[in-house]
């Protein structure tokens, strides 16, 4: 018969003791970290909604990769996505609305400030030589709409729109209020300007069941800023206003 004393009996029940409480917390911890993994995949997909959402009333539209998750978690991704989409088709609707005349379809006085602004850096950095400035009025568009009606007077407007873009490009024309248009050119000198105002002034006597009259000026020669360059092509108008029909050009003095 085998015979343990006592203190072998208890250094083998610590032995068990301690095999066994070790076990149990190697279990325990394995079983934590899979539960936290398994929390952590289950809540990143709600994570990145929640940002996505913070950026979208940001105004930043950032659209959410696939991933591996539960039916529910991508079916919100895919709603996310295609939300995003409309917003954005939207936005940039609102933004050609507010960057276009909603008569004539030509850019407006808002859009023009900002090419001005634009063009006006450019002749700063070197980018540009010149910027025409071509001021253009309706000759007696009252007594037309009085005569025809303001319908007629409206598709006045659009044709000149029509034929002013055709000329010089839809990027270069705008409606800057009533029967007043613009057209801003680049790189254009006075000679090169006052060609394309007569070609304007023609094409809408044949065409438009109306006349034009032109005022032209141009940046840097007759002004050192588009608020400058508008006051002096707007001299030149009314200039050609007084026999209507006509260009002229911008006189010093």
């Amino acid at each position: 018969m085998l015979h343990l004393d006592v203190k072998e009996i208890v250094y083998m029940r610590q032995l068990v003791f301690f095999g066994g409480s070790t076990a149990v917390a190697v279990m325990l911890l394995v079983v934590l970290v899979l539960s936290t993994v398994a929390v952590r995949q289950a809540t990143k997909p709600l994570e990145m909604l929640s940002s996505a959402f913070v950026s979208l009333r940001q105004g930043q539209y950032q659209r959410l990769p696939a991933i591996r998750s539960g039916d529910d978690i991508q079916a919100l991704i895919a709603a996310y996505n295609e939300t995003v989409s409309e917003l954005e088709e939207v936005h940039n609707k609102l933004r050609t609305m507010a960057d276009r005349d909603g008569l004539t379809g030509a850019y407006n006085r808002r859009s023009l400030d900002k090419a001005l602004e634009a063009l006006d850096f450019g002749l700063d950095s070197g980018e540009v030589n010149h910027v025409s400035f071509l001021f253009i009025d309706i000759d007696s568009f009252k007594g037309f709409n009085d005569t025809n009606g303001h319908l007629a007077g409206d598709e006045a407007l659009r044709r000149i729109t029509a034929i002013l873009t055709r000329i010089v490009g839809d990027r270069s024309v705008f409606r800057y209020g009533g029967e007043e248009f613009a057209v801003v050119l680049r790189n254009y000198d006075l000679t090169q300007s006052l060609r394309i105002a007569e070609v304007l002034r023609r094409e809408v006597e044949k065409a438009a069941d109306v006349t034009i009259s032109i005022g032209v000026a141009l940046m840097p020669d007759h002004a050192l800023s588009g608020e400058v360059l508008i006051a002096r092509a707007d001299k030149a108008l009314y200039q050609a206003k007084e026999t209507r029909n006509a260009v002229a050009a911008y006189q010093h003095g």
